[in-house]
C-alpha cells in the first residue's frame, strides 16, 4: 500500500506537469509501482513454510520486476490525457492488473521447483481477475473521484489501499492455486539468493526508494505551491503594473478627470474584490472634502459625504486631510473618529476604513483615497503600499487636470487683467452670434482704447501703465450684467460684449449706448497710481450684431472702426459703426501698407515752391513731398502724412527729405543762380521730438556737406508751444551750427509773446488760412496785419504763404508784409522744372542780397 501511494502521488504529479518533467514523474510512479508489487511479492513469500529448501534463480528474479514496471508505465501512459475518461481507466487498470499477475508467476518462476508447480485453473483466473479489477477500482476512485470532489489525499489513500489491496489480493489468491507436488525440490543452483535475505534487502531498498519518491513528491507538491503563489503574486503584481500603465494612459491623454478617477476605483476593486475604493477631493477653501469617484458606493453615501467639512474627528477621509497623514481605522463601530458618523457607515454597510491623502508635489493636500471593507480588516504592508500607489495615481490625474486648467487659463486669458483674451473672446463672440439666432435678440460688441495711455506709460513707466490697466479691467466688469464679457486684446484696447440685448434693435442700440456711456463715466473717475492722482478717458466703438449676419472678424473691425470715429471727432465719446468709416479705414490701411514699399521702390520725391521779397526777387524755396503711387497716382501729403505719423513710417520719411534737400543745397552751391538760396524743410513733430533729432540733423549735413546756414527747419507753432524747454535746447544746438528756423503756421498754435521771445527762430509763417480771407474776413485781416507788425517789431522775417491773388499779394504789401510764398508765383515745381524757372525768372536784381 505504501508503495501505491507513492506510485499513485507520482502519476498525479504527471498529469499536473507537462513536457519532460511529466514523463520523468510518469516513469518514476511506472517503477515505483512495479518495485511494489515485486517486492510485496517476495515479502509475502516468507509467509509460506516449504517443507523443502528453497531459494530463487538470480537471473528471472531481476527479469519479474520487469513485466510489472512495464504493465505500470503503460498504463500510467494512458492516464496523462488532460481529458479523462472511463476507457482510459479501464485500459489503464487492465495493463497494470497483467503487470501484477505477470510480475508474481514469473517469480514463482525463480524457484525453480521440481517437479514443476502446478497451478488451480480457476483460481489462477481469479488472481488474475482480481489484480485487474482491483487496479481499475484504485484508479476509478483517483481519477474520477476529481469530479466528485473528493481532497486529494483522501482520493490517494483510498486508491492506494485498493491498488495495495489488489496486489495482495492477487499475490495470495495466486499462491492459493499454486500446487507443491510431494517431494519437490529447488533446483536452482548457481547464482542464487535465499529467500529471508532477499526479502529483506528488497523490503529495505523499496522502502527506502518509495520514502524518497514520497518525500520528493511532497518537497515538489511545497516547492509547487509556493512557486504558484509567487506566480500568483507575480501575476497581481504584472495586473497592477498592467492597471497602472492603463491609468496612467488616461492621464496622458487627457481624458476628463473624474473618468479617469472613476476607472481607477473600479479597476482597483476588480483585482481586490474584497476592498471598496472611493476618491474625495479637496474643495479650493481647503476646508471641504468632495464626491470624486466611487463606483461601489451607494449613491445616498456619496452625497452624504460631497461637501464633508474636514477636522480631526471627520472621519478617516476627514482626518486625513486635515492632518495630511494616513489614517487606519480598523473597526470603525470602535473608532472615535467614527462616533459622529455611525448612520454613514450603515448607509455604505461599511466596517473599516483605510484612507490615505493625496498630496501634490508641494506637500499640499488634493483629496484623499480611501479602501473600504465589509468587516473589520486590518492592513498588511502590501495593502498599505498599494493604497499608497493609488493615492500616487491619482494625484498624478489631478495634477495633470490642474496644470490642463492652468494652461487653459493662460492661453484664454491675459496675464496681467486676467480677462479673457482675444483667442477666448472670438469663441464667446462665436456661440453669441449663434444663440443670437436661436434667440432672435440682439447683442452688441464695444470697442473701449484709452485716451493718451501712451502718455501715461512714456511718462511714469510701464508699471504705472499696467497698475492702470489693471484698475480699468476691474472697473469695466462693475457695469456689465452676469453673461456679458469683458476682454482685453492687448495694450489699452479692452471688449465688452452684450448679449441678450431687446429684440428690437433700436432698443437694443440704447441699451448698448447706456451701458457704454456707464463705462465712459467709470473709466473717467480718478486713479490713485503709487500715490499718483491720474485722469484718463476713453473712446468707444459700438458694432451690434443679430444672428449670423456677419462674422467675429468684421464684428471686431467694425468696432475698432467706430472707435477711431470718436478717436477723431475729439475723445472721451462713443460712436456706432456705419459703412463709410469702414471703407475710409480700409482705404487708409492700404495706404500704410503701401508707405512700406514706398521708400525701398523710391515713389518718394521732393518738389520745390519759390519764395520771393517784396521785390519779386527769389530767396528761398521750400521743400514739398510728393508720392506718385504706382497705382493710385499722386497721393496728396494731407492723406498720407497722418498714416505715416501714426504708423511710425514718417522717421525714414523725414530723414529721407532732410538728405534729399541737403544734397540738393549741395549742389546748388555750384549753381551761381542758387547758390544763396534758403531751403525750407518741415519736420514733424513726432521726428522733432526723437532723441538723436540733432545728432540725425547734424550728420546729414556732415556727410552732404551742405551749407547749414542754407537750410531752415519748418515748425509748426503747436509743436513748438507743446514743450518749449525741451524745443528750445535742441533748436539752440542746431542755431549753434548754423541752421535757421521758421514757425509754421503761426497764428493757430496759441504761442505766448514771452515763448516767442525765448525761441531761437528767424521766421515767422502766417498761415494759409488767414491769408485766404484776408480780403474778406476783417477779423483775419487783423489777424494777418498784427502778425506782421508783431514779426517786425521783434526782428523776426515774416513769410505769408498761401498766397494765390493779386488782391491778397497787395494787402500783405499794405501791411508791410516782406515775404510771400503761393500759387500766384509758383506751384511746387519737381527739380528739372524748379532749375528752369529760377533760371527764366524777369528780375533782373534776382540773387542780390
Amino acid at each position: 500500500m505504501y508503495g501505491s501511494f507513492a506510485a499513485l502521488s507520482h502519476a498525479e504529479r504527471m498529469r499536473e506537469t507537462s513536457g519532460n518533467t511529466a514523463r520523468a514523474w510518469m516513469i518514476a510512479g511506472a517503477v515505483t509501482l512495479g518495485l511494489a508489487i515485486w517486492s510485496m511479492h517476495f515479502i509475502g513469500m516468507l509467509a509460506f513454510h516449504l517443507p523443502v529448501p528453497v531459494a530463487y534463480d538470480a537471473l528471472l528474479t531481476s527479469i519479474s520486476v520487469i513485466p510489472a514496471i512495464a504493465a505500470a508505465l503503460l498504463g500510467f501512459y494512458l492516464l496523462q490525457t488532460s481529458t479523462m475518461q472511463l476507457r482510459h481507466i479501464v485500459v489503464g487498470g487492465f495493463l497494470m492488473g497483467l503487470g501484477i499477475a505477470t510480475m508474481h508467476y514469473t517469480g514463482m518462476a525463480a524457484l525453480k521447483m521440481q517437479p514443476a508447480i502446478s497451478y488451480n485453473p480457476l483460481l489462477f483466473i481469479v488472481s488474475i481477475a482480481i489484480a485487474v479489477t482491483a487496479s481499475i477500482g484504485a484508479l476509478f476512485i483517483m481519477y474520477a473521484g476529481e469530479k466528485s470532489g473528493l481532497n486529494l489525499l483522501l482520493r490517494h489513500l483510498l486508491g492506494a489501499l485498493i491498488m495495495g489491496s489488489a496486489i495482495a489480493g492477487m499475490h495470495y489468491t495466486g499462491m492459493a492455486a499454486a500446487s507443491f507436488a510431494p517431494g519437490s525440490v529447488c533446483t536452482v543452483i548457481g547464482t542464487s539468493i535465499e529467500p529471508t535475505l532477499l526479502s529483506f534487502v528488497i523490503a529495505g531498498i523499496v522502502f527506502f526508494l518509495f520514502t524518497g519518491g514520497w518525500i520528493a513528491n511532497f518537497l515538489e507538491r511545497r516547492i509547487e505551491r509556493a512557486n504558484a503563489l509567487i506566480i500568483h503574486q507575480l501575476n497581481m503584481r504584472t495586473k497592477e503594473l498592467e492597471m497602472d500603465r492603463e491609468i496612467l494612459k488616461q492621464i496622458n491623454s487627457a481624458m476628463p478627470l473624474h473618468y479617469v478617477l472613476e476607472d481607477l476605483t473600479r479597476q482597483a476593486e476588480a483585482l481586490h474584490p474584497e476592498m471598496i475604493c472611493t476618491i474625495l477631493l479637496l474643495d479650493e477653501d481647503g476646508k471641504h472634502l468632495r464626491h470624486g469617484a466611487a463606483s461601489s458606493m451607494p449613491e445616498a453615501y456619496n452625497k452624504a459625504v460631497d461637501g464633508l467639512v474636514i477636522g480631526e474627528n471627520a472621519g478617516s477621509c476627514g482626518a486625513a486631510a486635515f492632518s495630511g497623514q494616513r489614517v487606519v481605522v480598523e473597526d470603525v463601530q470602535q473608532h472615535p473618529y467614527w462616533a459622529p458618523y455611525q448612520d454613514l457607515a450603515r448607509l455604505g454597510n461599511i466596517r473599516a476604513c483605510w484612507s490615505q491623502p493625496i498630496k501634490n508635489y508641494d506637500n499640499y493636500v488634493m483629496g484623499t483615497f480611501a479602501i473600504y471593507h465589509r468587516y473589520p480588516a486590518t492592513p498588511s504592508a502590501a495593502e498599505l503600499a498599494l493604497i499608497e500607489r493609488y493615492a500616487q495615481l491619482a494625484q498624478l490625474a489631478i495634477e495633470r487636470k490642474e496644470y490642463e486648467d492652468e494652461i487653459s487659463h493662460v492661453a484664454f486669458h491675459d496675464p496681467l487683467t486676467q480677462l479673457p483674451n482675444r483667442r477666448l473672446l472670438a469663441d464667446r463672440l462665436q456661440q453669441a452670434l449663434a444663440a443670437s439666432g436661436r434667440t432672435h435678440r440682439h447683442g452688441a460688441v464695444l470697442f473701449i482704447d484709452l485716451d493718451h495711455f501712451k502718455t501715461l506709460n512714456d511718462s511714469k513707466g510701464h508699471d504705472v501703465g499696467d497698475l492702470m490697466l489693471s484698475e480699468v479691467a476691474n472697473r469695466l466688469q462693475g457695469p456689465i450684467r452676469k453673461g456679458d464679457t469683458v476682454a482685453r486684446l492687448g495694450g489699452d484696447e479692452f471688449i465688452v460684449m452684450l448679449t441678450d440685448l431687446d429684440e428690437d434693435y433700436e432698443k437694443s442700440a440704447l441699451q448698448a449706448k447706456l451701458l457704454g456711456e456707464k463705462i465712459l463715466e467709470t473709466i473717467s473717475m480718478p486713479y490713485m497710481l503709487n500715490g499718483y492722482e491720474y485722469h484718463s478717458t476713453a473712446s468707444i466703438g459700438i458694432s451690434t450684431f443679430y444672428g449670423n449676419a456677419t462674422t467675429v472678424e468684421n464684428l471686431l473691425r467694425h468696432a475698432d472702426t467706430a472707435m477711431y470715429q470718436s478717436k477723431h471727432a475729439g475723445r472721451n465719446r462713443l460712436h456706432f459703426f456705419n459703412p463709410s468709416m469702414q471703407e475710409a479705414l480700409e482705404t487708409r490701411f492700404t495706404l500704410q501698407s503701401s508707405l512700406r514699399k514706398a521708400l525701398a521702390e523710391q515713389q518718394f520725391s521732393l518738389h520745390y515752391q519759390i519764395q520771393v521779397d517784396g521785390q519779386n526777387r527769389i530767396f528761398g524755396a521750400e521743400a514739398l513731398l510728393r508720392w506718385q503711387h504706382p497705382e493710385r497716382g499722386q497721393i496728396p501729403p494731407a492723406t498720407f502724412i497722418p498714416i505715416a505719423e501714426e504708423s511710425g513710417l514718417i522717421l525714414p520719411i523725414g530723414k529721407y527729405v532732410l538728405e534729399t534737400a541737403c544734397k540738393q543745397l549741395k549742389i546748388w552751391e555750384s549753381d551761381a543762380k542758387a547758390k544763396h538760396l534758403l531751403l525750407a524743410v518741415n519736420v514733424s513733430s513726432y521726428q522733432f521730438k526723437q532723441p538723436d533729432f540733432v545728432d540725425q540733423v547734424i550728420g546729414i549735413l556732415k556727410q552732404t556737406k551742405a551749407n547749414p546756414t542754407r537750410l531752415k527747419i519748418e515748425l509748426t507753432e503747436s509743436m513748438v508751444v507743446e514743450d518749449v524747454s525741451e524745443t528750445i535746447e535742441k533748436m539752440q544746438i542746431l542755431r549753434a551750427a548754423g541752421v535757421r528756423f521758421s514757425m509754421d503756421d503761426f497764428g493757430t498754435g496759441y504761442s505766448s509773446l514771452a515763448s516767442l521771445r525765448r525761441l531761437p527762430i528767424q521766421q515767422l509763417k502766417i498761415d494759409k488760412s488767414f491769408v485766404d480771407d484776408i480780403a474778406t474776413d476783417p477779423s483775419d485781416a487783423i489777424i494777418v496785419k498784427t502778425i506782421i507788425a508783431m514779426g517786425n517789431i521783434l526782428g523776426f522775417n515774416v513769410i505769408a504763404e498761401g498766397v494765390e491773388t493779386q488782391i491778397q499779394l497787395d494787402m500783405l504789401k499794405q501791411y508791410d508784409c516782406p515775404s510771400f510764398q503761393g500759387y500766384l508765383f509758383s506751384r511746387p515745381l519737381p527739380i528739372d522744372q524748379f532749375q528752369a524757372l529760377i533760371q527764366n525768372w524777369a528780375s533782373t536784381d534776382l540773387f542780390s542780397n
